[in-house]
């Protein structure tokens, strides 16, 4: 295992893909790995998870969106104007469900201007408290395909 770390040691590559799967990425920061922990703790209340699920989102955010495109824009400060940076991308959110939606509230914080949109299990509605089963192996994909061309309207 890689703990336990002495204070002074350091740590190679705090963001980095994995040899056995290259587009997943793996943080080592220690702020995160430290939330990450008080996170897992069965001690960690229900309001506390909400708030380290947020905070932790931010870290996540703001590493998941490092490659989305920008273009120049001219801004007046108090002192002078100045050409700045502007997300040029259409940007969605498809939360997955438990933790996805958690942290969609954040990611909305990061990226206002994205829309969200949601994918899941169409089934028959339940009426008094009676469950009925899911529809087989059919999904709602709530994406619209003329905005997205390559997602299809319902998938099975």
């Amino acid at each position: 295992t890689p703990f336990p770390r002495r204070r002074n040691e350091t740590r190679r590559n705090t963001m980095s893909a994995t040899k056995e799967m290259p587009n997943v990425t793996v943080s080592e920061h220690p702020v995160l790995l430290h939330k990450m922990c008080k996170l897992r703790s069965a001690a960690t209340s229900s309001r506390d998870f909400r708030m380290l699920l947020k905070e932790i989102t931010y870290y996540v955010g703001y590493e998941a969106t490092r490659n989305i495109s920008t273009v120049e824009q001219a801004v007046q400060t108090p002192v002078a104007p100045h050409i700045g940076q502007k997300i040029s991308d259409s940007i969605s959110l498809v939360p997955v469900l438990r933790a996805g939606l958690g942290m969609t509230d954040a990611m909305l914080e990061l990226l206002p201007m994205a829309s969200v949109h949601h994918i899941g299990k169409l089934g028959a509605a339940g009426r008094h408290g009676v469950a009925l089963a899911p529809l087989p192996s059919v999904h709602a994909n709530l994406i619209r395909s003329d905005h997205f061309p390559g997602c299809a309207e319902l998938s099975s």
